[in-house]
């Protein structure tokens, strides 16, 4: 099963069941490893320069499909 990482989100229609051939049975969410994600991992050893300016960002959960796709 691959889909959101929320529950929620998932229940609402966030995911979707891949099915081989061969195989059958109730699709099974199997939650990823917790993981802190940077961007340098992609970047060569000692190649990353000081960024020159930094924003501050905040993210929130909205779902949309509450009260539709196209608020």
């Amino acid at each position: 099963m691959l889909g959101d990482l929320d529950d929620e989100d998932r229940k609402r229609g966030m995911g979707i069941v891949v099915e081989y051939a061969g195989r059958s049975g109730q699709g099974v969410w199997i939650a990823p490893a917790k993981a802190k994600w940077n961007y340098g991992q992609f970047a060569k050893a000692g190649t990353t320069a000081a960024p020159d300016q930094t924003f501050e960002m905040t993210f929130a959960k909205d779902n949309a499909a509450e009260e539709g796709f196209n608020r």
